[in-house]
């Protein structure tokens, strides 16, 4: 959604819009197309899912320094009630970046495209800044995705890059400085792998948890639980432990999904992963990260409800599958008999469909480009 933004933003700032407009419409229709397989079970997704409130972070002008000019390392904490680990570490830009930034404002007055530049800058910046301002009237506007209002700084360094471009313009413009851009191309690249290397090696580098787990006693359970490390007088959070144990984990749950309805492990530790409202049993005989198999022995005709969260894509024996205030459910005979839950994401074969008819039209159009030839 913001990149959409952007690219409209760029199509009103050029000189030629049709053109701009013909080759923005024409480039986003062959990213969609080859892309479609993901995008469109996204898109499905997003369409059953409500989202929730915008992450309202402090006011965050007095940290700009820190934000786009401070080497900061996963988990840093950057400003004041943080609240969760450093994300924007995305909006470093380094000392060469602002500094050709700035002399690209020798050229205000008789560059449009870098007065635009500028006030994009200035927009989304100050946005970024406003905080619980920003977070409320933000919320009004349900089609944008949800996120920490701090985190819309990223949008900014877009256009702040382009503006530093227009700062190597106006240096190579000069003869006598012709050495310079070339200088400061190499001096940004240096700043900014000197950073993106020892940031990449923090990884999957944390220590084994020491503090002993809770045997996973279904199949299928889930967690609250954090297990924090401490690294640097900080703690983190090490809920891979838990996923490798088998658990599903709920202290973190992005906005694009649904509202967890399971029950955790630490709320009722005898939960079944499968109960029968009627009475009964129900036993998992298999499972995989698509779906499950369930015997069961119901005294009546019942509804057999899952500790799984609901999902638009989720089948039971072929048929579409219940939705129990939020939990996955499906309505069984009374007597013995078998489960078979699958999920598959809505749009999955469509979204392939697309993606084979791309790929033959950029087949077609390279083979009659030949023969033309």
């Amino acid at each position: 959604m913001y990149t959409g933004f952007i690219l409209l933003f760029l199509v009103l700032v050029a000189r030629r819009k049709v053109r701009a407009l013909l080759v923005t419409v024409v480039s986003s229709v062959w990213a969609l197309g080859l892309s479609a397989f993901k995008l469109v079970p996204a898109l499905f997704w997003m369409s059953g899912v409500h989202q929730g409130a915008y992450t309202q972070s402090s006011y965050t002008w007095r940290y700009l320094g820190k934000i786009f000019l401070g080497r900061n390392w996963h988990g840093a904490n950057v400003f004041y009630n943080q609240g969760i680990g450093w994300h924007e570490y995305g909006a470093y830009v380094g000392p060469v970046i602002v500094v050709l930034a700035i002399v690209a404002l020798l050229g205000w007055r008789r560059d449009r495209i870098t007065r635009l530049l500028v006030i994009g800058v200035v927009i989304t910046i100050t946005v970024s800044t406003l905080g619980p301002l920003a977070g409320a009237a933000l919320a009004k506007l349900e089609f944008l995705p949800r996120s920490n209002v701090s985190r819309l700084v990223l949008v900014g360094v877009i256009p702040l890059a382009l503006l530093a471009g227009k700062g190597l313009d106006v240096l190579g413009s000069r003869r006598w400085l012709w050495w310079i851009p070339a200088a400061m191309i190499g001096l940004a690249a240096i700043d900014l792998f000197t950073l993106s290397y020892p940031v990449s090696t923090q990884a999957f580098t944390m220590d084994a948890v020491r503090e002993k787990m809770p045997v996973l006693v279904n199949p299928i359970a889930y967690s609250r639980a954090r297990y924090p490390e401490g690294r640097g007088g900080r703690e983190y959070t090490r809920f891979s432990a838990l996923v490798e144990q088998g658990y599903g984990w709920l202290d973190y749950c992005p906005p694009l999904n649904p509202s967890p309805a399971v029950v955790s492990a630490e709320a009722n530790a005898k939960a079944q992963f499968a109960e029968i409202k009627g009475g009964g049993e129900a036993r998992v005989s298999g499972w995989s990260p698509n779906g499950f198999d369930v015997d069961y022995r119901a005294e009546e005709e019942s509804i057999v409800v899952f500790n799984e969260n609901f999902g638009f894509g989720w089948t039971v024996n072929g048929a579409p599958a219940l939705n129990d205030k939020g939990r996955l459910a499906a309505k069984v005979p009374a007597g013995e008999g078998q489960i078979k839950m699958r999920y598959r994401a809505r749009g999955i074969g469509v979204g392939i469909a697309i993606v084979i008819a791309t790929v033959g039209l950029v087949i077609g159009l390279m083979t009659s480009k030949r023969r033309f030839r």
